[in-house]
C-alpha cells in the first residue's frame, strides 16, 4: 500500500486534509481514526486523483449517522474540490 500511496498526486493530500478537517468538526475526534482507515481503503482503488475523491467522501460520510449531517458535510467537502 505504501507505494500506491506515493503515486498519490500532493494536490490530493491538500485535499483530504481540508476534507478531513471538516470531518472532524462534524463528528469530533473518533473522525480522525474513521478518516485514515478510510485513505488507507481508497489509496488501493484504481482511482486517487482529485477528480477521485468524491469517493472517500463518500467513505467517511457513510459514517455520519445523521442525514442531515451527512448531506451538510458532503456539500461542504464537494466544495473543497472545486476550491483547489
Amino acid at each position: 500500500m505504501a507505494e500506491r500511496e506515493r503515486r498519490i498526486l500532493p494536490v490530493v493530500y491538500q485535499i483530504r486534509d481540508r476534507i478531513d478537517k471538516i470531518y472532524l468538526h462534524s463528528v469530533g475526534p473518533i473522525g480522525k481514526t474513521i478518516c485514515e482507515e478510510a485513505f488507507s481503503k481508497w489509496t488501493v482503488g484504481e482511482r486517487v486523483g482529485p477528480n477521485a475523491i468524491i469517493s472517500y467522501i463518500r467513505m467517511i460520510s457513510a459514517e455520519i449517522p445523521d442525514p442531515k449531517m451527512k448531506v451538510k458535510f458532503e456539500r461542504i467537502a464537494v466544495k473543497q474540490i472545486r476550491l483547489m
